[in-house]
């Protein structure tokens, strides 16, 4: 019987990051410095839907994840402008490409070139992160996944 695998960016997805994440304490000592609200918007998920995820950090634990999903194109989630006193940093991206980036098919340094993936928010903020949302990423590359 072989391992279970989650829809990637589904709520049960999102629910078994947040499992692994409170539960892995390498991700804990290295983002105890990581508290606030991450967004995620995924366009043209395989459903036909566009998602947006809010992720509540505090001290590195998972306090609690937000997702809505509603058929593409979302012209309102789409358009929403980015709000830097509810959020720390927004990425948006098309889901292919999200997921390509969580089965390490893609680096992030290669997606940060790629016009349809956007990264909003403070840089000097995100450096201050950059240990705990590798260890976000790390979790979440462990977690088996498909379309």
């Amino acid at each position: 019987m072989g391992e279970t695998r989650f829809k990637y960016y589904t709520q049960e997805w999102c629910e078994e990051v947040q499992k692994r994440l409170n539960s892995d304490r390498e991700h804990l000592a290295a983002a105890r410095n990581l508290t606030g609200t991450f967004c995620f918007r995924v366009y043209d998920c395989p459903d036909g839907t566009d998602r947006i995820a809010y992720w509540d950090f505090d001290q590195g634990r998972l306090a609690n994840i937000t997702l809505e999903s509603r058929p593409a194109p979302w012209k309102e989630m789409r358009e929403l402008p980015f709000d830097k006193t509810k959020v720390r940093a927004r990425t948006s991206a098309p889901f292919f490409k999200l997921l390509a980036l969580n089965k390490r098919e893609v680096s992030i340094l290669k997606l940060l070139t790629d016009p349809n993936y956007k990264i909003e928010g403070p840089k000097v903020e995100a450096m201050k992160y950059m240990k705990g949302l590798n260890s976000w990423n790390r979790v979440c590359f462990e977690i088996p996944t498909e379309e």
